[in-house]
């Protein structure tokens, strides 16, 4: 598991770096982006909902949003 985690944290901070976001907080936000994902996962089984992954989804777009300078 840790292999996976490791190859989407690389990915994550690879794109947000090519939209120009500095590295160490390209690092942080791939971080936030797959603990969120991870813990939305989790909140819809709990709920039998898909509706907490929608909003985990709509909020990390508006974060990025403002956090990719391009």
């Amino acid at each position: 598991m840790e292999e996976i985690f490791g190859l989407w944290q690389a990915r994550l901070v690879e794109a947000f770096i090519r939209d120009g976001v500095a590295a160490d907080r390209a690092d942080r936000l791939a971080t936030l982006v797959i603990a969120a994902g991870e813990g939305a996962v989790l909140l819809c089984r709990a709920h039998r909902s898909a509706e907490p992954l929608r909003a985990v989804f709509e909020e990390l777009r508006l974060l990025l949003d403002v956090a990719s300078p391009t």
